[in-house]
Order: C-alpha cells, then structure tokens, then sequence
C-alpha cells in the first residue's frame, strides 16, 4: 500500500508540457526530498501472487527527473524474468554482482556471475560496460 501510494505522489513530479528544457537539465520543476527504496532479499519480497514494487514499474523510466532510487538486492539462484528487474535490465540500470553460481546464467545483459573473494564485484552500466570494483566497508571501534 505505501508503496503504491509513493507511486501516486511520484506521478506528481512527472513533468508536463508547460516545462522547459531548463527546468528538465537542473529538475526544478518540482521541491522536496529524493526518494531511496531499499529492498533486500528481493526474492522474499517479490512473491508469484504480489509484488509491492510493482507500483514503480511506470516511473522507473524516468526515475531519475522524478527524485526516484532503487536498489534491490537479492539471491543470484532463480530465474530474472520479474517484471521489475526485467524492467532495469530493460532501461540499462546499472547492476553489481557478486560472487555466485555461473551455472545460473546470464544475469545482467550478458554477464554471469562467477566465483569471487568477498567484496569483489563486476559492475555493469550502460554507459562503461563491465569492469570489476573492490567494494569495502570501514568498521569503526568506539
């Protein structure tokens, strides 16, 4: 329901006719807060009767003129054929994957996971392709 209700309220920020090109290069068009939805362990969340994600599928397209993030997270094991994800792969958000099966296939465009040590990761975006990061994490004792 909150979910389907942000939907409703981001649909405000879709820019009308009356916006100019200035307005759509800075977004001014509308004021308020970025919105960050996390999901972890996707594949719990997303189930074959209901997907509260599914609400944002429109708005995915132009998530970024409307203030919209969204990071999922979720098991390599399963098949991407969720209208969601299919939706990122679709518009070419970027995707991280870390260590998992090859044998699961291709899971972002072309890429397969693979065997990796912890925090290693291959990053695919449209806009550089694939390249591989190191992602760390600074714990801090008090």
């Amino acid at each position: 329901e909150q979910l389907a209700e942000l939907a409703d309220f981001l649909s405000t920020r879709i820019p009308g006719p009356d916006v100019t090109a200035e307005q759509l290069r800075n977004r001014s068009w509308w004021t308020g807060s970025e919105v960050y939805v996390l999901v972890d362990d996707y594949d719990l969340v997303a189930t074959s009767r209901s997907n509260p994600l599914r609400a944002l599928v429109p708005l995915l397209a132009q998530a970024g003129d409307l203030g919209l993030h969204v990071v999922v997270t979720r098991r390599t094991g399963g098949a991407m054929y969720d209208p969601v994800l299919q939706s990122f792969q679709d518009l070419g958000m970027p995707g991280i994957l870390l260590s998992g099966d090859p044998n699961e296939g291709q899971l972002i465009g072309r890429v397969k996971p693979g065997r990796a040590v912890p925090g290693r990761a291959q990053i695919v975006t449209r806009d550089e392709g694939l390249f591989v990061a190191q992602l760390a994490t600074l714990a801090i004792k008090e």
